[in-house]
């Protein structure tokens, strides 16, 4: 690990050998320029957040929010952003107001809730995507439901059961299997900020009164094209690629033939931010 220390004059060395050598041979270190650091309003916020929800204590607050208490004080001292995932996390917390968090807007922490209790808050699961919150699409809901933990329990969330014939797992990458719960979050201070929902899975209206899950992708723009907006990747249900024929020569001159099924091609189509109507949080495999 390389110790910088802050010489007389500006003048910085690496290390006590290199003050010996810089001495004994009547040479300087050039002066540094200096970094200026600069403290965003959402490092602000989330420093707030750690004296006020956290009291302070950035091993607490790191533990809650997954990262470790050496991101929580670069954060702090404007040497390092928050990233997509640490922002989702906070706003995640039952004391978290996510639209102050993002935008500045509004109180920064929301009503006191109960104390959670030992095995978790109940949400309602649903079996196929909503188009809002659980209590207005009661006649979808399953009747069964799933324990959440206090830091991700709130109203506005309910657990989605993904069906064998969900068209969203065809896209393996993202390795969703039947049967999984993904944690459905329908409050939109939560996309607020487009980059929040990079390579996330959503609930989408692309047709008037159906939901289904997306990928959403978030394109920031460039030279190519230049403005910002968000896309989903669907896969389609009735195409796909060329299938790949692998023929194997065995040693007695005979042939072995063997199909490999292709992976169905994506679809992309471009959303508006109003088109979404649920972000997943979590998964959970059962």
């Amino acid at each position: 690990m390389t110790v910088w220390l802050d010489m007389p004059n500006g003048i910085l060395v690496e290390s006590i050998s290199e003050v010996i050598q810089c001495a004994a041979m009547g040479k300087k270190k050039q002066p540094q320029k200096s970094r200026r650091i600069t403290v965003t309003p959402v490092a602000e916020r989330i420093t707030w957040l750690l004296d006020n929800v956290w009291s302070g204590n950035r091993s607490a607050m790191s533990r809650d929010v997954g990262c470790s208490p050496s991101v929580i004080t670069k954060i702090a001292a404007g040497s390092q952003s928050a990233g997509r995932r640490l922002l989702t996390a906070i706003a995640g917390h039952p004391k978290v107001n996510p639209t102050w968090l993002l935008s500045g807007v509004g109180e920064p922490l929301l009503a006191d809730s109960p104390e959670v209790p030992a095995a978790g808050w109940p949400l309602a699961i649903a079996r196929q995507p909503l188009l809002g919150e659980a209590a207005d699409n009661s006649g979808l809901l399953s009747g069964e439901s799933f324990p959440t933990a206090g830091a991700f329990y709130r109203e506005s969330r309910y657990w989605l059961d993904v069906q064998p014939r969900e068209p969203i797992l065809r896209l393996r990458r993202l390795k969703i299997a039947a049967k999984d719960l993904l944690l459905i979050e329908t409050d939109d201070s939560y996309w607020s900020q487009l980059h929040l929902v990079q390579e996330r899975i959503c609930v989408v209206q692309l047709q008037q009164g159906v939901a289904e899950l997306a990928l959403v992708r978030h394109h920031e723009g460039d030279p190519d094209d230049p403005n910002e907006h968000i896309y989903i990747e669907m896969p389609y249900e009735d195409e796909a690629g060329d299938r790949l024929v692998i023929v194997r020569l065995r040693p007695d001159g005979s042939t072995d033939t063997k199909v490999r099924e292709p992976a169905p091609l994506p679809r992309t189509k471009t959303i508006s931010r109003d088109q979404i109507l649920g972000v997943c949080l979590m998964v959970v495999r059962r």
